[in-house]
């Protein structure tokens, strides 16, 4: 079920239809005195001084001038972020600017109300034209006029990622002995502490036990990616060698990145079904590109693929 911005527009946005009509608005608006650099609110309500009308001189692409095209363009600015650009030629620039926010969708859906409206599906971004037709917008996209309607100037393929049971099957059962002593040992003890003998001998940082991608604005950049391919090395020589005490070592160290932290007992606490489903977890973002196929997606269809996360 995808969701849209339905409310009320308070800061009075204008609902244009073209380069021209925009070009004459902004000669309309009177700045607000005193402002360097110049602002000019883009609503009747002038009080929303953060949503802005501002004119651009940009450089395009052109056949007959090597080094470019100067044109003047007009945007539509929600704080710092250009998010709708009118060109001369009748193109239409829609961002957002990784804000995936309602303020940001509201601003979108008044200032494109003449050619369609803006749905989410779980924070995935759409451009619904007038005609019912969907458009992923991304990072952008630039609309164009087709016949009666906007549509997408470059039509992105989306993909969906199917998982193969067999595929995860067998590497379920390569790893079989390691996720049935987990959970053999964590049902008689869940509390997990950390090891320093694990830390040394096989480069584990009990400091970052990050397995799968999580934001930490403190945290090393793919510190998951470095401490799985760390954890699979150490993993497949458990299983050469068959020693428990690396095994045990080894379980520890996922089992706190698995579990959750008990006030009352001071430290990790992890269950067998939490382990069991956080190192299924592991060997998706691990293996990702053997466990999942990509499946062409019909275009006028809006969708959230929980399995996309394990793709970088």
């Amino acid at each position: 079920m995808s969701w849209g911005y339905h409310g009320y527009n308070t800061a009075g946005i204008p609902s244009l239809g073209n380069y021209d009509e925009v070009q004459e608005h902004y000669e309309s608006v009177a700045p607000i005195r005193g402002r360097t650099p110049e602002v000019r609110p883009l609503g009747r309500n002038r009080r929303h001084d953060h949503v802005t009308i501002n004119q651009l001189d940009r450089s395009i692409l052109s056949d007959d001038e090597p080094l470019g095209k100067l044109v003047r363009t007009y945007s539509y600015r929600l704080y710092q972020t250009d998010c709708v650009e009118w060109f001369p030629d009748g193109k239409i620039n829609v961002k957002h600017g990784d804000w995936n926010s309602p303020t940001a969708m509201q601003f979108l859906t008044f200032s494109l109300a003449q050619f369609g409206h803006i749905d989410s599906v779980r924070g995935k971004w759409y451009f619904v034209n007038k005609q019912g037709r969907n458009f992923l917008i991304g990072k952008g996209i630039t609309l164009v006029k087709e016949g009666d309607w906007y549509v997408a100037e470059t039509v992105v393929v989306e993909k969906r990622y199917k998982a193969n049971r067999k595929a995860l099957n067998t590497l379920r059962k390569k790893y079989k002995s390691f996720i049935e002593y987990g959970k053999t040992a964590l049902s008689l003890d869940p509390n997990v502490t950390r090891l320093e003998v694990a830390e040394a001998g096989h480069g584990l940082s009990f400091k970052n036990v990050q397995l799968t991608p999580s934001y930490n604005w403190n945290g090393k950049q793919d510190a998951d990616i470095e401490n799985r391919t760390k954890l699979f090395l150490a993993l497949d020589s458990a299983n050469e060698s068959g020693d428990l005490t690396l095994m045990y070592e080894l379980m520890t160290y996922v089992a706190c990145n698995a579990g959750s932290y008990n006030y009352r007992n001071q430290g990790v606490v992890c269950s067998p079904q939490q382990f069991t489903k956080f190192f299924d977890d592991v060997l998706k973002y691990q293996y990702a590109n053997d466990v999942f196929t990509a499946i062409d997606v019909a275009q006028d269809e809006m969708f959230h693929d929980e399995n996309k996360k394990y793709f970088k």
